[in-house]
């Protein structure tokens, strides 16, 4: 079934062009997805286990592939497989028809011709101005770190390599945004080991870290990502994408980049989703600050002191343990004639980190109560502190792209305290109903 049937001419160049390299689609088609430019549309009703996308190993690019492979000017660095694609990539760009060896394998003009621009790339944090940056929420932040530091690694390993080819770093950005947005987990990738201590022949081996596992695969790019979605099958001679669920005509097929966040689409990607069944916010700038030193020591000899989360079921079990140990030690200062040691509170702890839970037979209402108090002062807390963010954030502006990805990371946040706040406030409804009862 043809990919298009009437498109921009680039997109109809380009169903021509994955055509021929034996990229074949079934049920999908491409086509204009409001906000998301062009994505795939089921152009049939389609069926759960249905295979809408086939690609041969041949038609994948990963770091085996000859154009990535083979690049002369590339032989002797030894990098990432990220910064290596997005090298190859860039110096293919620079090479009529590719550095081609004559039957069309390394022409990617046609497939490149559809990526996005570096102004598409306007919603991504890496390239935001400093201040903007700074006014992220942290764990945006800290995966924003981390990605300029991945980047500022590969181009000082690719760097001097592509200088000689009179590349900018600028360029080579914009290429490693590419990988970085497009690339697919390719587990059956490969490594080149040393001949050992005797020489020899180099030899390949599989590759078992996941950063080096990842491959380029043209068409599969066009899919837009989802909480849930297709699921993407491979073995070493082909990748296929198969449907997850029944597809009515005209409706978007969608995969899923994994069970991400919020902040970790934005950072990555470039984006968030309105409704993420896997976003969660970090609880840490709240909560640490408001544990005494006993407490700070009880959690970090437990192995429970940070990494505090709120998600769309509530709050994560390492925030109730931490919550727990405020709420006993609340119940305690409220109640000042129940006399309760500090081995005590100690062993209410133990129990509860271990499946037990004695504190709500011995503290009775006291403790739940309390534990209601205490979430919902956090959750205060957290929204005071949004709220600075979002009104500095606000009041700066920015570029449209920018402003509407911020936006949609505040919302988001926002909706999830809603709903823990209704959680809380359901606990508590019920345990007071059940008392009553009694």
């Amino acid at each position: 079934m043809p990919l298009i049937a009437a498109m921009v001419p680039k997109h109809t160049t380009l169903a021509s062009w994955a055509l021929s390299r034996g990229i074949v689609t079934h049920g999908v088609k491409l086509a204009p997805i409001p906000g998301k430019g062009i994505g795939l549309i089921a152009s049939t009703k389609l069926s759960k286990g249905d295979v809408l996308l086939t690609l041969p190993t041949p038609a994948i690019i990963t770091e085996e592939t000859p154009l990535v492979r083979d690049v002369p000017q590339l032989k002797d660095v030894v990098g990432t497989v990220h910064g290596r694609l997005a090298a190859a990539l860039l110096l293919n760009s620079r090479t009529p028809n590719g550095d081609d060896d004559g039957n069309g394998e390394a022409d990617l003009g046609p497939w490149r011709e559809v990526w996005p621009s570096r102004s598409d790339f306007a919603s991504m944090p890496l390239l935001w101005l400093v201040e903007a940056q700074q006014r992220l929420l942290p764990e945006c932040r800290e995966l924003l770190a981390k990605q300029r530091a991945k980047l500022d690694t590969d181009w000082a390993v690719y760097g001097p390599a592509l200088t000689e080819e009179g590349v900018e770093r600028e360029e080579f950005e914009y290429y490693w945004l590419v990988v970085n947005t497009r690339v697919f987990f390719w587990p059956h990738a490969v490594r080149w080991k040393a001949g050992g201590a005797g020489g020899g022949k180099r030899r390949k081996i599989k590759s078992v870290n996941q950063d080096e596992c990842l491959a380029l695969c043209p068409v599969a790019d066009y899919l837009n990502h989802a909480g849930s979605g297709c699921a993407f099958e491979s073995n070493p001679r082909e990748c296929r994408i198969v449907c997850d669920r029944t597809y009515e005509e005209g409706e978007e097929v969608v995969v899923s980049y994994g069970p991400h966040t919020n902040a970790f689409l934005l950072v990555e990607y470039g984006f968030t989703l309105k409704h993420n069944p896997h976003d969660t916010l970090c609880l840490d700038s709240v909560i640490l600050p408001g544990l005494s030193e006993e407490q700070e020591e009880w959690l970090e000899a437990h192995n429970y002191l940070g990494g505090y989360v709120l998600s769309s079921s509530g709050f994560c079990f390492r925030t109730q343990v931490a919550l727990r140990a405020d709420t006993v030690a609340w119940a305690n200062r409220k109640n000042p004639w129940r006399e309760l040691t500090i081995p005590e509170q100690v062993v209410q702890l133990e129990a509860f980190i271990a499946g037990e839970d004695p504190d709500k037979d011995f503290w009775g209402s006291d403790l739940i109560g309390c534990e209601h108090d205490v979430k919902t002062m956090t959750l205060d807390e957290k929204v005071k502190e949004l709220k600075e963010l979002w009104d500095e954030d606000t009041e700066r502006g920015g570029e449209g792209a920018e402003v509407q990805a911020r936006e949609g990371l505040w919302r988001g946040a926002m909706r999830l305290i809603d709903m823990a706040d209704d959680i809380t406030r359901t606990e508590y409804a019920v345990y007071r109903l059940k008392e009553e009862t009694q």
